[in-house]
């Protein structure tokens, strides 16, 4: 297994890479877990999250992708991952989560654009978004901040449909 990309960084680029595949409703919301030895990431449909568009509804864990990994380790708790390519664990993620990835399907470039280049800071930096968390207060912040610093702005709000 190539272990170039680490986990967090995988799971980020099979999301963008999911966005191009026309799953763009599909969006992230990730955190440390209170020990700091795992990340623990969803991928789930935007009705699956708050208006402020990272933050999950409850309950948590009904019809998302959800996982806590290591630096290495395989994403969303599976036993394993046969690849680091993102490409071909966006195609198990659409084969193993089939219901979230079908509820995912549709556009939201707004927030596809906004992810892109988010992950393009992320992986110049070579670290992950850590969205919430014991000492984490995006809100307050008006953005996510990288440990080196580096700010990423919070995702677009999610706006109710009317009628």
């Amino acid at each position: 297994m190539n272990k170039a990309m680490n986990t967090p960084l995988l799971v980020m680029e099979t999301l963008a890479r999911l966005h191009r595949r026309g799953y763009q409703r599909l969006r992230l919301s990730a955190g440390m877990s209170p020990n700091g030895a795992g990340w623990r990431h969803t991928i789930a449909p935007l009705e699956k999250f708050q208006r402020d568009g990272y933050l999950l509804k409850r309950p948590y864990y009904r019809g998302v992708a959800f996982g806590s990994c290591s630096e290495y380790g395989a994403p969303f708790n599976w036993a394993s991952c046969p690849t680091r390519d993102p490409d071909l664990v966006a195609d198990l993620f659409v084969e193993r989560f089939r219901g979230v990835a079908a509820a995912g399907r549709g556009e939201d470039q707004e927030y596809a654009d906004w992810f892109a280049a988010a992950l393009t800071v992320c992986a110049s930096a070579g670290e992950f978004l850590n969205m919430h968390g014991e000492y984490v207060d995006a809100a307050r912040a008006g953005c996510f901040v990288l440990l080196s610093g580096r700010r990423v702005p919070l995702p677009p709000r999610i706006v109710p449909r009317s009628g």
